[in-house]
């Protein structure tokens, strides 16, 4: 191995070394902090800490820190700040209740308005829902707060951040409703297949039970579902057509205004 990688290796290691002995170094007099920082360090890869030195890290992070507790019931709130002094990256910090595809949809939000991501890190923290406390494992009583801290490539003005941050909260606001509701998307699902067998549609007999079976297939976890909308045909023939009835939309469709069958 030649010298120059070994030197990037060992600044690589050093990094997550520093951090971990900084985090232990702290647990008698800022043992909340220092859980913190232990939950990030954890939670990032090795080339992403290796970006930042340990002294720029730990300021970053104190500063993270202040913004423990600010959700305040929302399903999410996201911090944004421009590139400040030598600092030439865009940081957005984004806590939320813990949900699937949290990273992936943010990062996919970020690069459809162009982002480029230079660092990325997601702990899941827990806390006490009281004091925001950070605890060294789940409890019973225990909050699950997911923490996502991207840093992209400085974006061109203030009208392509505030886009950025728009499509990011619309993203986390349909992440939230399709992972809230899925239980519910099933249930409906199901009731609908047991109607049928009471009920069933005026159809041949075959069609019916193929739909049945595939219905059936569906609500075993075999597909993602994301929003739920019952429908009203009205009209006949060249005529009719399907007329959403607002108040049953749940998942993404809970939004009146989302519509997808033009």
């Amino acid at each position: 191995m030649v010298k120059g990688a070994m030197a990037v290796m060992d600044m690589v290691v050093d990094t997550r070394r520093g951090m971990l002995e900084r985090a232990a170094g702290l647990r008698e007099t800022e043992p909340n902090f220092a859980r913190f920082m232990l939950a990030m360090v954890n939670a990032t890869e090795t080339d992403d800490l290796s970006t930042y030195s340990p002294d720029v890290l730990e300021t970053m992070l104190r500063k993270t820190y202040t913004r423990l507790g600010k959700r305040e019931g929302r399903s999410h709130v996201i911090f944004d700040f421009p590139p400040e002094g030598t600092e030439q990256s865009e940081h957005f910090e984004i806590f939320s209740t813990d949900m699937p595809f949290i990273v992936d949809s943010v990062l996919a939000a970020i690069r459809a308005k162009g982002g480029k991501i230079r660092f990325l890190s997601h702990p899941v923290l827990h806390l006490d829902p009281e004091s925001h406390r950070v605890l060294d494992a789940e409890a019973p009583v225990s909050i699950n707060e997911s923490l996502l801290m991207v840093h992209i490539a400085p974006l061109e003005d203030a009208e392509q951040r505030a886009a950025m941050v728009a499509e990011i909260d619309g993203t986390l606001t349909e992440v939230y409703r399709a992972t809230r509701s899925w239980r519910t998307m099933l249930e409906r699902l199901r009731r609908v297949v047991e109607d049928w067998k009471l009920n069933p549609p005026r159809a041949p007999a075959p069609a019916v039970q193929e739909a049945k079976e595939f219905l059936g297939w569906l609500a075993e976890h075999n597909f993602t579902f994301l929003g739920m909308r019952e429908y009203r045909l009205d009209g006949e023939g060249d005529q009719a057509r399907l007329v959403p009835l607002v108040t049953s939309g749940i998942g993404i469709l809970e939004d009146k205004d989302f519509h997808f069958l033009r």
